[in-house]
């Protein structure tokens, strides 16, 4: 069984020097490297106040960083189950393993993504105006993986 459900989370994007980027550890945060001068910290909804506070202590010595609130950008299907395995392959070839823990980017069902792979579960992040593309690539393409949609997941629930 694959069982998919959209998850509400804050995100903010962090432009900065690598240095700063390396301290920046918001409390109870995902951190996602996206590149050398970029990344994005994601938590459970309602967090964005408190992430956007962090990022601002960190890199408040770095006159050209750039702090964005980035929540509303994203859209985020969190998938698991028995069958995530099979899920992954049919969505991207990019040779995510379901077993290991940790971030990569790059083509999911033809669109560009962020996956943040915790415990079992992958967080698949698209452009918000990519939501229900993804939804209906993931119905379409698992079709037979017995998908069922669950409620909303909350951002770092095991």
């Amino acid at each position: 069984m694959l069982e998919v459900s959209w998850t509400p989370v804050s995100v903010v994007q962090v432009f900065a020097e690598a240095a700063a980027l390396d301290a920046l550890a918001p409390a109870g945060a995902t951190r996602c490297r996206v590149a050398p001068d970029e990344a994005m910290f994601v938590r459970e909804a309602g967090a964005g106040q408190a992430l956007l506070r962090d990022a601002e202590a960190v890199t408040a010595g770095d006159p050209d960083a750039l702090i964005v609130e980035g929540t509303d950008g994203w859209a985020v299907w969190t998938l698991i189950g028995d069958r995530l395995p099979d899920a992954l392959e049919r969505l991207s070839h990019l040779g995510l393993d379901a077993g290991t823990n940790g971030f990569t980017q790059g083509d999911v069902a033809h669109i560009p993504a962020r996956i943040v792979i915790d415990h079992g579960r992958a967080h698949v992040f698209v452009a918000a105006m990519w939501g229900a593309y993804l939804w209906e690539r993931i119905l379409e393409r698992c079709a037979d993986l017995g998908v069922t949609e669950a409620p909303g997941t909350q951002w770092g629930t095991r």
